[in-house]
């Protein structure tokens, strides 16, 4: 009966290390498939981020600007996948995955901060060429007015007076408006 009890205390002892190596398999197996995915989609969204072009415009700036929004939140709801791989890799020993997942990030933070810096300054670009193109047809305009003031022949006093009078208060507007 004793080799009877034996035998099945080893039995029950042999499913007990299988089970935990299976269990042990399906861990590392799922770990796998989780950080592909995430190495896959990481890999994507810097491709994506950088491949996109830089706007000519406002409008295309802020249809860009949607999509990299969309996408850089996108990254940091993912931030946490990330960690929870890193730290699943370092608990189950697998040093080359953890840092192929770190690569793959610091590029996607890389870039994503690159672009963030690059799309504030088009924003600053786009505002400051469409407040000088608005300065400029206002200059042009104040041009096109002293042209005419210039081309008037004066024949009296008081129309070069009035004249000069119109010429010093255009200059006062210019002056005031350009602080």
């Amino acid at each position: 009966y004793d080799a009877v009890d034996e035998k099945w205390q080893d039995l029950l002892e042999s499913l007990e290390r299988q089970d935990a190596l299976l269990r042990k398999e399906l861990r590392n197996l799922k770990f796998e498939d989780q950080a592909n995915k995430y190495s896959t989609w990481a890999t994507e969204t810097v491709e994506a981020v950088k491949s996109v072009q830089h706007p000519e415009d406002e409008n295309q700036l802020e249809s860009i600007v949607e999509i990299f929004e969309s996408q850089r939140e996108d990254a940091e709801y993912r931030r946490s996948q990330y960690e929870f791989l890193i730290a699943e890799a370092a608990e189950i020993g697998d040093e080359a995955k953890a840092q192929e997942l770190k690569g793959i990030n610091a590029e996607l933070e890389e870039i994503i901060a690159e672009k963030k810096e690059l799309y504030a300054d088009a924003r600053d670009y786009f505002k400051f060429t469409n407040a000088g193109d608005g300065e400029l047809v206002w200059i042009n305009k104040a041009d096109e007015q002293w042209q005419t003031l210039s081309a008037l022949k004066l024949d009296s006093i008081p129309e070069a007076e009035k004249a000069l009078a119109e010429q010093k208060g255009k200059q006062t507007s210019l002056i005031i408006n350009n602080f």
